[in-house]
């Protein structure tokens, strides 16, 4: 069975502890509005949003995903 991409995400932190979520670009007005992000990284058309929390993660993830910015892949 497949897993769902917000769970992938939350798996397992990176090895400097954070989470990363990889959004789109357009993404950037959702997140000027948001607080509590530690780093945000851009890496071309792709924004990389690193948080130490697993629940914030999570509910970013989701959010994102909802929306339809969420990369996957």
């Amino acid at each position: 069975m497949k897993r769902n991409i917000v769970d992938e995400i939350v798996k397992r932190p990176s090895p400097q502890g954070f989470y990363v979520i990889p959004v789109r670009r357009e993404a950037l007005t959702v997140l000027r509005e948001l607080k509590g992000i530690d780093a945000v990284e851009e890496a071309g058309d792709t924004i990389l949003v690193l948080i130490r929390s697993r629940s914030q993660a999570r509910r970013l993830a989701t959010l994102f995903h909802r929306k339809g910015l969420l990369v996957e892949g």
